[in-house]
């Protein structure tokens, strides 16, 4: 949960053409930490890249 200063914050960052890359990234950001953090959600919890990679490796 951002303050209102925060969020503030983000709505001038982001209003600006030049930093689209970076919403983008936070967007995407925000909704894997959404999660990791939901623990009555379970089926949209998503696994570490480190995690992932193992098990397309057959690593445990």
């Amino acid at each position: 949960m951002l303050t209102e200063t925060q969020q503030h914050r983000l709505t001038e960052l982001f209003a600006a053409d030049a930093h689209v890359e970076v919403e983008a990234a936070w967007g995407i950001y925000q909704r894997m930490i959404a999660g990791y953090v939901s623990p009555t959600e379970p089926d949209y919890r998503i696994d570490p890249p480190e995690l992932q990679i193992r098990r397309v490796c057959g690593q445990r």
